[in-house]
């Protein structure tokens, strides 16, 4: 998913819309550019603003229940991933068939959430229909990865025999190299690391993205 982060003009007409909303950097995906229109110099139309900013006042005011997820919640956490993850370079080159993929994406984000239940931290968001719309986890510093045991009780050492061994060491792979960068990344010292941040596409380029990861940064990094 591409984004790109710009400052909303601030027109007589811009601050009726915003009313006591405070000045702000908006970020656009791809997953609300059909309602973005950029002038040739980068600015972006009025009322197509108009309608963003109305977007996001809706899901600011909505009430969002904050959670932590449960093993209750692996099946629906899977598919709100898999929708996320479908087309993310990473998952495609793992699962290059876009017919199967979905299916096979959806099982290996299952039985990654396994896991990721087991050694990391969640933070999720459901709406007032206690709809999971938002989810992540994080893994604070000397976090345990999961075990050669923990991995093969949720069953990715199937993955082979289910997916074939290219998928198999793709994902392998994949993961080692994330792993690698990580590492490199923090140079030994300790850090938090964020994982899986994911909102359900009629949530995202809204702000409650950047909303969560400053309340956990507040509650749980900081405190």
């Amino acid at each position: 998913m591409t984004s790109a982060a710009f400052d909303a003009p601030r027109t007589p007409a811009v601050e009726a819309t915003l009313g006591g909303l405070e000045p702000v950097s908006l970020t656009v995906t791809s997953a609300c550019t059909p309602c973005c229109a950029f002038d040739p110099d980068g600015s972006v139309w009025e009322n197509d603003l108009h309608y963003l900013l109305e977007e996001a006042r809706m899901v600011e005011n909505q009430e969002l229940s904050v959670v932590r997820l449960t093993s209750a919640d692996r099946s629906e956490a899977a598919d709100l991933l898999t929708d996320a993850f479908f087309d993310n370079p990473g998952h495609t080159f793992i699962y290059p068939d876009a017919i199967t993929r979905r299916e096979r994406l959806r099982w290996l984000m299952y039985a990654n959430l396994g896991a990721q239940l087991e050694v990391g931290q969640s933070f999720a968001r459901r709406n007032a229909d206690q709809e999971l719309v938002a989810m992540a986890f994080w893994h604070a510093p000397g976090a345990p990865r999961a075990t050669a045991e923990q991995l093969a009780a949720f069953g990715f050492l199937e993955m082979a025999n289910l997916h074939g061994e290219v998928a198999f060491e793709r994902m392998r792979g994949s993961v080692e190299e994330l792993e690698r960068r990580r590492q490199e990344g923090l140079r030994g010292r300790p850090g938090w690391y964020l994982n899986k941040l994911v909102l359900r596409g009629d949530y995202r380029g809204l702000g409650l993205g950047t909303r969560m990861v400053q309340r956990e940064l507040r509650e749980v990094v900081d405190s």
